[in-house]
């Protein structure tokens, strides 16, 4: 799959742009603050319908106007068309369309379009706390499964409803505390599906990142990659008896404190390297060098899983890697699809123009005060 075109009216810093794409490589370069991570971000937006930086839409509108429009134009690995259009009103709502036709739920979005981005922020995956790991997690798998995503969906609802009635039941409203009983089983079902998605896909996904790291980093070092839930499994798949018991053990804490405290919500994704843990214990270098992997094994899990080739966004990535493993990221861009690279330099992307010889088509642009010009190479 790759973008063809996209035009952007009210984005961020962009009144109205437009830009026509290489099915290659696409080279985006301009001083810091003038639209490049932007340029990205309306990319992504096309293709899942939400921003990789911000929950709010609000912030997404040019400032002193109310809406906002992106209008994409893909094409898939089958050489089908497809036109894609997100417009927000500032305060309202947000629509998306594909081919003219509006979706009745904008997460039917997600899968037809995969993407991947590596940017600064994405190093809290393995660096921050639980919930960016929890956030990378059910990105991915939502690209991947339609299910994924409605049991998702569907237990946050349940949760937001439990931990109301836990709520009260804290602050001593006259509330049966057998009312919470119908929210437990219903949490139960659903969070025994997702502790299964996740497991299955950390089993398929775990054998593809380590040969991608011993590769990336040329040493023995063995990295492993595992779920640690809040509800400990008697087997190798979450039954609801399992999910009881750990609800059993936090009964009296769970009323104390007005919120469920077991489930999938409170999972971690644990990333180790030789039996240590990198969050606690890994150097800025191997940080880098499992991020690095972490989006290489990305991109090849979903075009795998959904037979199309992802798009793929690299937001200045020259800042977190060193020249080794710029070396190899550059040396593996061939195999990954469309490419979006970002670089606040012309210079440096010059410096690396021997590693672009594989690509036989090269597109560059600078972006100045949210202006986008097309470069001759």
């Amino acid at each position: 799959m790759h973008l063809e075109k996209i035009l952007m009216v009210s984005f961020r810093n962009f009144s109205a742009a437009e830009a026509t794409f290489s099915s290659d490589l696409n080279l985006i370069y301009g001083l810091n603050a003038q639209g490049k991570t932007n340029f990205l971000e309306a990319i992504y937006l096309i293709c899942l319908g939400r921003s990789f930086r911000v929950a709010k839409n609000q912030e997404l509108v040019k400032k002193d106007e109310s809406f906002f429009t992106i209008d994409g134009n893909l094409t898939l690995d089958n050489q089908i068309k497809k036109r894609t259009v997100l417009r927000y009103i500032r305060d309202g709502k947000k629509e998306i369309s594909i081919d003219r036709k509006k979706l009745t739920k904008h997460s039917k979005i997600f899968g037809q379009f995969p993407i991947v981005v590596m940017a600064p922020d994405e190093f809290k995956i393995t660096s921050g706390g639980p919930s960016e790991r929890r956030r990378f997690i059910d990105i991915f798998l939502s690209q991947v499964s339609l299910s994924y995503l409605t049991n998702l969906q569907e237990y946050n609802r349940i949760l937001k409803q439990r931990n109301r009635v836990l709520q009260q039941i804290r602050d001593g409203q006259a509330v049966s505390e057998t009312s919470i009983a119908p929210w437990t089983q219903r949490l139960v079902e659903v969070g025994c599906e997702i502790i299964n998605a996740r497991n299955m896909f950390i089993l398929e996904f775990s054998e593809t990142l380590q040969a991608i790291y011993k590769k990336y980093t040329e040493s023995r070092d063995i990295l492993k990659i595992f779920i640690e839930s809040t509800v400990t499994l008697r087997h190798e798949i979450c039954e609801t008896e399992d999910f009881y018991g750990a609800f059993q053990s936090v009964k009296n804490k769970e009323k104390v404190l007005g919120t469920t405290l077991v489930g999938p919500h409170r999972d971690d994704l644990v990333f180790k390297i030789n039996g240590m843990d990198l969050r606690k214990y890994g150097s800025r270098g191997e940080h880098k060098s499992v991020l690095v992997a972490l989006k290489i094994a990305e991109f090849r899990y979903l075009k795998l899983k959904q037979d199309e080739t992802p798009i793929m966004l690299l937001d200045d990535c020259y800042s977190e890697l060193d020249n080794l493993r710029e070396e190899k990221v550059f040396k593996s861009l061939k195999d990954l699809g469309q490419i979006f690279m970002t670089s606040p330099r012309e210079s440096i992307l010059d410096n690396q123009r021997g590693q672009f010889d594989n690509f036989s088509n090269i597109s560059r642009f600078y972006i100045e005060n949210g202006n986008i010009e097309h470069k001759k190479n």
